[in-house]
């Protein structure tokens, strides 16, 4: 085989790698929930191609001095550091993943399609001041304050 030859077909398959890849990223991925060791809880939709992320990513804040909010729901790009785009995750700190149902109160409240709760009063000592928030859904628990500083 020449060396032309061969050139030729590494570049055919280097392309046909670039196009599984390209498709693959294009495939519709569900909501999944992901519990990093640091005690943060994010929803979002991952995708594992070129790197495991997750997008369209909200995370689950804990407010324990708002007992009739306990919980609420912050678009990433809205969290007061300010984050942009989606979240890429070191698989190395993930405790564990979850499929959420299509169904779920969760995706249901991402998708818009369920009403979010009222606002809460904010205090002043808290940072989250988020414009999207969801009150205590049924199939989150209050970790009993086991959420690492």
């Amino acid at each position: 085989m020449s060396k032309i030859n061969k050139f030729l077909l590494s570049l055919v398959i280097i392309l046909i790698l670039v196009l599984v890849g390209i498709i693959i990223s294009k495939i519709p991925s569900s909501y999944y929930a992901v519990y990093l060791e640091s005690g943060e809880l994010y929803f979002g939709k991952l995708s594992y191609f070129p790197h495991l992320t997750l997008k369209s990513a909200y995370l689950l804040q804990i407010n324990r001095n708002n007992k009739s909010y306990p919980y609420s729901l912050s678009k990433l790009e809205n969290l007061f550091w300010g984050p942009q785009g989606s979240l890429r995750l070191n698989s190395s700190k993930i405790i564990w993943m979850a499929k959420l149902k299509n169904n779920s109160q969760i995706v249901k409240f991402i998708e818009g399609k369920a009403k979010p709760a009222p606002k809460a009063p904010v205090s002043n000592n808290q940072l989250n001041n988020q414009p999207s928030s969801i009150s205590n859904p049924k199939n989150v628990k209050n970790n009993g304050g086991n959420r690492k500083p």
